[in-house]
């Protein structure tokens, strides 16, 4: 898959990790284990990167905003702010880049829900996570997922159902 990557960090305002890219390139669009979808950078998809973010981040603004609950946590492009890269199909779970990092190639994986009552930081970036998160190795509340110890198979988007990811609410 051919991405223009200087368009995708100039809209977005920073630059992606390295194996967010490699990963984007080699598969494209689809699902790993059939539900953990992660979101390209292109708007010819349901789980554009900036898309969903920009969607998920004025969610929980306006959540908080009526009820005044907040995990705690700034959202990017706020300096070290969450910046949402994946999910797992209907929002049960979703993951986050922490940026507080200069170097992309840093930034390590937070695991949240919508709901705020989860949230955990992982000390691992975006490709030991992964490894460890298919491995179910990437710590409790990641490898609580029933996608966590599926094999790790990939299914291309025109070999599936496209699936609205993000929070169901």
């Amino acid at each position: 898959m051919e991405i223009d990557w200087t368009r995708a960090e100039e809209t977005l305002g920073t630059a992606l990790p390295a194996a967010y890219k490699w990963i984007a390139e080699r598969y494209g669009h689809g699902c790993f284990a059939d539900d953990f979808q992660v979101h390209w950078p292109s708007g010819d998809f349901p789980t554009d990167l900036v898309a969903q973010h920009e969607e998920l981040v004025d969610v929980y603004r306006e959540v908080h905003e009526a009820d005044g609950s907040y995990p705690g946590f700034t959202w990017f492009p706020d300096k070290g702010g969450l910046l949402h890269w994946a999910a797992v199909a209907g929002g049960e779970c979703e993951f986050w880049w922490d940026t507080s990092a200069s170097d992309p190639d840093d930034w390590t994986v937070l695991v949240g829900n919508h709901e705020w009552d989860d949230w955990s930081p992982t000390p691992y970036t975006t490709a030991e996570f992964l490894v460890r998160y298919f491995t179910g190795a990437a710590g409790e509340r990641a490898s609580a997922h029933h996608t966590a110890h599926c094999p790790p198979g990939f299914i291309p988007a025109t070999d599936q159902r496209t699936r609205q990811m993000g929070p169901s609410w």
